[in-house]
């Protein structure tokens, strides 16, 4: 029944303690919506004049509605992201002019998936380095 024979009471107990524990991995992501922020925040040079009208993250996917001057901005943050361990081929999906205005929308996607929330993973803290300040700028560079 335990998958091994024993005689031994203490083997049983030992046996069927490993069969019974209770999965303790914590269940929350090691990146959340406050440490994407972060994130763009740190990888969205100071040059570039940028602004995020809209941050959805939901079941790992990353939704981001943005405001730059050129669309040669949009692809400088994209390829600034590839190099985040936990976000996953960012991609530019839609670009167009604003109305009345030289600045170009666009929309970004890309899936969060850090290396330790795969199974078997260590547990390591994306956003434990950053400070709560780094939030804030992302909206209004």
């Amino acid at each position: 029944m335990l998958g091994e024979e024993t005689t031994s009471a203490e083997r049983a107990r030992e046996l069927l303690g490993k069969q019974t524990a209770i999965n303790d991995e914590d269940p929350l992501p090691h990146a959340d919506a406050f440490d994407v922020m972060v994130k763009l925040s740190e990888q969205i040079p100071e040059s570039i004049t940028h602004d995020i009208e809209e941050l959805d993250v939901q079941k790992n996917h990353v939704v981001v509605h943005g405001v730059v001057s050129t669309v040669a901005d949009t692809e400088t943050i994209r390829n600034n992201l590839k190099n985040e361990r936990c976000f996953s081929e960012p991609k530019i999906t839609r670009t167009s002019q604003m109305v009345g205005e030289n600045r170009q929308k666009y929309v970004l996607e890309f899936d969060l998936k850090c290396p330790e929330d795969q199974k078997g993973g260590e547990k390591k803290s994306a956003g434990a380095t950053a400070s709560a300040s780094a939030a804030p700028s992302a909206g209004g560079k």
